[in-house]
């Protein structure tokens, strides 16, 4: 069943669009950490450890006239996926009427949906808009190559895959898409905050709502107990220390601004408030999981 789940700050309306979830093995994503701590993290959470579910939520955002959409989930690359333009239409959203799609990072669970069977753009209208770094790495045909042969994240049953969607989901449409500094103000409200290490380019966003402030996360947590555990990191961080040091600058940032946060791969909807703790955040949904 698609789903989606909608609220509205002010004149601005938000609409979480799920793509659907698949799994990863419990180690996959608990790089170096002792199997017992893995299990109670799993156990914490309701999660199954030989395949910790991994949700996939879209983010509409209607601001200042602009229709934004946050990444377009895996469409046909991951099983369990390629609802968002089911939970679109659920949702009374037409791709037709979409005016920019702003990517946190190109990894294919966040540009799967970019084209249509054909290869042609699926949000016809739209302007795809990425950080200037992250378009350098993916856009570079000797990075793809590398990627072919699985020498960056050393992840064979990956990479291969990476590379083949960035060139038909990316660089088949480069004339619709447009590139920004990595700290810039992309659109009106809408500020991009550099958030790399998952991938050399990987943005955050913080989305001024006016009454309220929404930061739109990405990949600096694949499940619950990254937010736990401010230093575990899963195997897809290509730099690890890196992106353990960007979910800190900005969840610090989220919890201090006391905002609103959304969660890429967190339990649908993913949206929630943080605080500081001990080793790591305290999460607190926003809304309970709802279907339409």
């Amino acid at each position: 069943m698609s789903k989606f789940h909608r609220f509205s700050i002010g004149s601005s309306e938000v609409v979480v669009l799920s793509d659907g979830n698949t799994a990863f093995p419990g180690p996959f994503l608990m790089i170096g950490v002792d199997e017992n701590e893995q299990l109670e993290a799993c156990r914490k959470h309701q999660l199954d450890h030989a395949a910790v579910e991994s949700n996939m939520n879209c983010v509409y955002v209607n601001l200042n006239g602009n229709r934004i959409l946050f990444d377009t989930g895996a469409g046909s690359t991951l099983p369990g996926c390629g609802q968002i333009f089911d939970a679109m239409d659920s949702a009374g959203i037409s791709p037709a009427e979409i005016d920019y799609v702003v990517h946190t990072h190109l990894h294919l669970d966040h540009v799967g949906s970019n084209v249509d069977s054909s290869g042609k753009p699926a949000f016809p209208n739209a302007r795809y808009l990425l950080g200037e770094t992250e378009w350098a790495f993916w856009s570079d045909e000797e990075n793809l190559a590398s990627l072919d042969r699985a020498e960056f994240w050393k992840l064979p049953d990956f990479e291969p895959a990476m590379a083949a969607t960035a060139r038909t989901s990316v660089l088949a449409i480069r004339e619709h898409v447009d590139t920004f500094p990595d700290d810039a103000e992309p659109l009106p409200g809408v500020r991009a905050i550099p958030a790399f290490g998952h991938t050399p380019g990987h943005l955050a966003y913080e989305v001024d709502l006016g009454t309220e402030t929404l930061f739109i996360t990405g990949d600096l947590v694949l499940s619950p107990f990254h937010i736990d555990h401010a230093r575990w990191f899963p195997a897809v961080d290509l730099d690890p220390e890196q992106a353990v040091a960007s979910r800190a600058k900005v969840f610090n940032a989220a919890a201090d601004k006391g905002a609103l946060v959304s969660g890429y791969h967190l339990p649908f909807p993913g949206i929630g408030r943080l605080s500081r703790g001990d080793d790591g955040w305290n999460w607190v949904d926003e809304f309970a999981m709802s279907t339409p």
